[in-house]
């Protein structure tokens, strides 16, 4: 046990120096770089950023649907509302209820 637990500190206490020197070596490469290639950089996070917005904005509107704000869809709003009844893990409840005619 004290073998094992002295080992393991030992693994720790590497990993951390190992983490210190690639910050610290990380810092340096950043102060001998241009300032051209840190705008650059800035630019191109500004850029997946706005990307990112633009996806989220999308995704929270409705999956990407264009959505018309005085128009009501009764099938979807039918559809989810027999689909929420249903065990959605089972085979029956992927089937149209009784009664109704299959989906193509």
């Amino acid at each position: 046990m004290t073998v094992e637990l002295g080992l393991w500190s030992l693994f720790v206490g590497f990993r951390r120096l190992y983490l210190i020197f690639i910050r610290v070596v990380g810092w340096l490469v950043l102060l001998a770089r241009r300032d051209a290639s840190k705008e650059v950089e800035i630019l191109v996070l500004r850029h997946e950023v706005a990307v990112l917005r633009r996806q989220v904005a999308v995704s929270a509107a409705g999956l990407g649907r264009p959505r018309h704000p005085g128009r009501t869809y009764p099938a979807s709003s039918a559809l989810a509302s027999s689909a929420s009844d249903r065990d959605a893990g089972h085979a029956a409840g992927l089937a149209p209820p009784t009664g109704q005619a299959a989906l193509d």
